[in-house]
């Protein structure tokens, strides 16, 4: 039998753009950035919680988790 080996991904928060309402992150095994919109509140803190799970924290004290997969990205 044969097993395929897949190589976790390394997702990273690369930057918070507050201007566009979105964090960038970064794959560090491809370089591959995208742009997650975090919508209109404001975000205190964004990081991963798993390897396609990112988790925003917001000033108001809310919390979104989004699945990067589920997403289409």
């Amino acid at each position: 039998m044969f097993f395929v080996h897949r190589q976790r991904r390394q997702f990273v928060v690369y930057k918070v753009d507050a201007q566009h309402n979105a964090v960038v992150v970064e794959d560090l095994l491809s370089g591959l950035r995208i742009e997650v919109p975090y919508g209109t509140r404001d975000l205190a803190q964004a990081e991963f919680t798993d390897e396609y799970e990112l988790h925003f924290i917001f000033q108001d004290g809310s919390e979104k988790s989004i699945n990067l997969l589920m997403q289409g990205y």
